[in-house]
């Protein structure tokens, strides 16, 4: 079957759908879940906070135009005191991936390891 054909029967096909919208509640954990996993890997508040201005990243921008700045400074704000500094001490280092096909002279690619750093 083309590509350009619908088939009602197909269970890989992409199906958009509309969804109420969320409550002001879901909206908060939504957002505080976005930014919680990304504090939990070690991110800089201006890193998480580039997620939300960049239309790249279209949920986190879409909460930042909807709700402001202000309220995803605040929702950084509530999920950094909920963990403290657990997760604030990243280093990131870059480490070769050797694979069997990579051998010699060889391109290895390259992979970042995000590393926490001793008190």
């Amino acid at each position: 079957m083309p590509k350009d054909e619908f088939d009602h029967d197909d269970p890989m096909q992409l199906v958009g759908m509309n969804a109420p919208p969320l409550s002001d509640k879901d909206m908060l954990e939504m957002t505080r879940g976005l930014i919680d996993e990304y504090v939990r890997m070690g991110w800089a508040d201006e890193e998480v906070l580039g997620l939300f201005r960049s239309p790249v990243y279209q949920m986190p921008h879409m909460i930042l135009r909807a709700k402001g700045e202000e309220y995803v400074q605040h929702a950084l704000s509530s999920v950094r005191e909920q963990w403290g500094d657990i997760w604030q001490r990243r280093n990131t280092v870059i480490q070769p991936v050797v694979t069997d096909e990579d051998r010699g002279d060889a391109f290895v690619p390259l992979t970042s390891v995000g590393r926490f750093g001793e008190r």
